[in-house]
């Protein structure tokens, strides 16, 4: 008996301190196989996917990448009616005149016509529709660059997303073997030049991964000028793509900068998973899908881990940003529409299953973020610091880019590590708000005017201390971030009576102010000298909260000028983790599962050991 108990101990302590499971494809394709049937539920008579707000139907290229889900997950069920939805889904887009089609249009039919002739080729209504899809990709000339990202894309000195969509479009345009209006050579020459010269060019930077493996040169693929997080992970996703595509062809300079890439995304990822924290879509459904195909298998796991936790999937399809409640489909606070985000999550979920081996490997694979030191510093180009320093992780952005405050200066994400392995956000991410004043700070006001924040460096010194060097207004200033053990700390010198200001974004309804203090359910924010007074404004939203309050925290600087301002997690023991909170992580830090299990079981085995021979006698008295 005690012999099994020992067995059961050690089975215990294995499976309590095991690391979490990686991702299979399997795993994936069930996953994206059920959001896209889920999708076939809201198809209305012609074809068209409904709006999860509106209940409308919607038009666009969302519908064509969600009926390639389902000729995917028809395929892989054997499901007629999945792939005759699948079917409609793409017919939706046969009406739309060929001047009005973009990249992603034709990405999204010609990926779904070699998807199609490969695997459906007898099938009846896949018949029916070919010659339809084929004369929509022999009509399809050159992109429609009618819209803001046009003088971007035609500048050789810009680079924009569009541009490494187009690419893979245009080798997805190759592959199907058909003749468009452009000639085939010269669709190939343009993806080649994308692909080999111009992605490689803007590739490039000076961007380094801190911590265990240190790498240095590595480099964001983003929109130029503002350098969104989200459309890294995208325009990646799409290096990526258009390298498969190109297989044994692919150039060397393009596979460099592919590598240059992924690891910056690596360096960039929180533990929790999350990439798009600095920018435009911010914490959208998408960037975590792009990450899973743009990325090695640590970010794969780790994305779709969060993925699968923070966007539940709902009768409505998945939520494009991590919300709980009422507000999961609300459009305040979010520049997107969920039903083509789905779609493009679908596209890229499908794509990143086709390169996730079969078997989990043996090792699980970690990111920088997983160790205390660990994390990306990009000084030339987005300008931010990602730094994991103990139980907290944050980034601070050094450049302030008005007029959407997405692109805030300062400290722009943080999280803590609960005892119970959750990462929780104790800084809610940004409003969507489009205001040249508007910023988070600190600001200083002095002899009535209102000094601003910016940076013209970012360092991160011994201890995981960020350190931004700009100017407060016109004059120099230093900006220091230093980790606590359950927060960080944001200090900045001002002269002796000055006021600075630090704004403060929190859930509307659930910011409370106490003794000069701001806190909210998953933090509090707390200033040195103490605030003098806190202004609550209405009227903001963001990704995460549909309905914000700005705290304006006005402190008056005195002694040598030093004011700071902490946001941390809450004091108490076990603090309740939101409902977007990444769930337990099985990192070195909770090492002590497995020997608490095993020394359970043990003492538990010896209890039951000494008690048998007791309860023995007892029955034979009683049988006596």
């Amino acid at each position: 008996m005690l012999r099994r108990a020992l067995l059961l101990a050690i089975a215990l302590a294995l499976l309590a301190s095991a690391p979490a499971t990686a991702a299979t494809r399997g795993d994936i394709v069930r996953f994206v196989d059920k959001v896209s049937a889920t999708w076939a539920k809201r198809q209305d008579p012609r074809g068209f996917f409904r709006d999860p707000q509106t209940n409308r139907r919607q038009g666009g290229y969302g519908n064509v990448m969600i009926g390639y889900g389902l000729l995917r997950a028809g395929v892989r069920a054997r499901d007629d009616n999945l792939i005759r939805s699948g079917i409609r889904g793409v017919d939706t887009a046969l009406g739309e005149p060929s001047s009005a089609r973009g990249v992603f249009d034709l990405l999204a039919m010609a990926t779904a016509y070699n998807f199609a002739r490969s695997h459906l080729a007898d099938n009846a209504d896949f018949q029916a529709a070919r010659p339809h899809w084929k004369r929509y990709l022999r009509q399809t000339g050159a992109p429609n660059t009618d819209n803001k990202a046009q003088q971007c894309i035609l500048s050789p000195t810009c680079f924009h997303n569009h541009e490494a969509v187009g690419a893979a479009a245009d080798l997805e345009l190759l592959r199907t073997g058909l003749r468009s209006r452009r000639p085939r050579a010269q669709i190939r020459r343009s993806a080649l030049n994308e692909v080999g010269v111009a992605e490689p060019a803007f590739a490039s930077g000076t961007a380094r991964i801190l911590g265990r493996g240190g790498r240095s040169g590595l480099a964001l693929l983003s929109d130029s000028g503002v350098w969104p997080l989200a459309y890294h992970a995208l325009s990646t996703a799409m290096l990526r793509r258009s390298v498969q595509l190109l297989g044994r062809h692919a150039p060397r300079a393009a596979r460099r900068a592919l590598g240059r890439a992924t690891a910056a995304l690596r360096g960039l990822m929180a533990p929790d998973g999350t990439v798009a924290y600095i920018g435009r879509r911010q914490e959208d459904l998408w960037s975590l899908a792009a990450a899973m195909l743009a990325g090695d298998q640590a970010v794969r796991d780790r994305a779709f881990d969060r993925i699968e936790h923070a966007y539940r999937l709902t009768p409505r399809g998945l939520p494009i940003v991590p919300r709980p409640g009422s507000d999961l489909f609300s459009p305040r606070g979010v520049d997107g529409k969920p039903m083509t985000f789905n779609g493009l999550a679908i596209y890229l979920m499908n794509l990143a299953a086709d390169v996730t081996p079969s078997e989990p490997p043996r090792r699980r694979a970690t990111l920088p973020a997983d160790h205390s030191g660990g994390g990306l510093l990009d000084n030339t180009q987005n300008g931010f610091a990602a730094i994991r320093q103990g139980n907290v992780w944050f980034a601070v952005h050094r450049r302030r880019l008005p007029p959407d405050v997405r692109n805030d200066f300062g400290l722009v994400a943080a999280k803590w590590r609960s005892p119970e392995g959750v990462w929780v956000n104790i800084l809610r991410p940004r409003p969507m708000r489009f205001d040249a004043g508007e910023t988070a700070g600190p600001v200083v006001e002095r002899a009535g005017q209102r000094l601003l924040p910016t940076g013209d460096s970012i360092a991160v010194r011994r201890g995981g201390t960020v350190v931004v060097t700009g100017h407060l207004g016109g004059l120099p200033a230093t900006f220091t971030y230093t980790p606590t053990s359950r927060g960080v700390r944001t200090s900045v010198r001002a002269q002796p009576g000055d006021v600075v200001v630090y704004t403060v974004y929190g859930p509307a309804g659930e910011t409370r102010v106490r003794h000069g203090a701001v806190s909210y359910p998953s933090g509090v924010v707390k200033a040195s000298p103490r605030a003098r007074s806190v202004h609550l404004e209405p009227g903001f939203a963001s990704c995460c909260d549909s309905r914000m309050v700005a705290a304006r925290m006005s402190v008056r600087a005195r002694g040598n000028g030093t004011v700071s301002f902490t946001v941390a997690a809450h004091g108490r023991l076990r603090p309740q983790a939101p409902a977007n909170a990444a769930a337990p992580s099985n990192d070195k830090l909770a090492w002590w599962i497995g020997p608490l299990a095993a020394i359970a079981a043990v003492i538990l085995a010896a209890t039951v050991s000494r008690s048998a021979p007791r309860r023995r006698r007892r029955r034979r008295r009683q049988r006596a």
